[in-house]
């Protein structure tokens, strides 16, 4: 049986996968595109290696490649919310000191002084604890919470 699949055929899909990667948030496509070149090389060395052997050996590099970054290199966006020393203000609410701008501020909790995220509002605004990221406090004013509950409850009578 004649290969089809011939060694450079690899190392254009390999450096395809690489190029749009640029255009990707994440790094999956260099993982597979590194893959792609390693069965092109393998082809090189054994031009007579079987077409079903190479995708196997795509398959499981590819596959074992993502799973190992995943597991050394975890993404930003599966960084645990609510861990860190705020959570222990998460539910509660305070009064703000200074007007947040921007989106960002700071709350004095118990003489600590903590960054907070969250919609522009002005000072002495009740803003309620709703989550952390690390250092950093994310916050909601009671009007914008009142109002997603009953947006909320108005879709389950619906």
């Amino acid at each position: 049986m004649i290969n089809i699949v011939e060694d450079w055929h690899w190392w254009v899909i390999g450096t395809l996968m690489m190029v749009f990667n640029v255009f990707s948030k994440t790094k999956i496509l260099i993982i597979i595109g590194v893959a792609a070149i390693i069965v092109g090389f393998i082809l090189t060395v054994e031009p007579l290696f079987p077409v079903k052997h190479q995708l196997g050996v795509f398959l499981v590099l590819s596959t074992m490649s993502i799973m190992a970054s995943y597991y050394l290199f975890p993404p930003k966006e599966l960084e645990k919310l609510n861990e860190g020393p705020g959570k222990e203000y998460i539910g509660k609410t305070y009064k703000l000191d200074v007007p947040m701008f921007e989106g960002n501020g700071t709350l004095n909790i118990d003489g600590k002084i903590w960054n907070i995220e969250g919609r522009d509002l002005p000072k002495g605004t009740t803003v309620k604890v709703v989550s952390c990221r690390g250092e950093t406090l994310l916050v909601t004013d009671e009007s914008t919470l009142r109002k997603y509950a009953a947006e909320k409850a108005q879709k389950n009578q619906d």
